[in-house]
């Protein structure tokens, strides 16, 4: 299967997105370990 430009420009949005989201949830999981202690 070839990936068109298309395909690879979705791949990376995506993958942005999951990476921003992933980052958001690692911070806020941090600042309620900080709260907690």
């Amino acid at each position: 299967m070839k990936l068109t430009e298309d395909d690879i420009e979705y791949y990376d949005f995506s993958l942005s997105i999951y990476i921003k989201n992933k980052t958001k949830q690692e911070c806020l999981q941090l600042k309620h370990q900080i709260l907690d202690n």
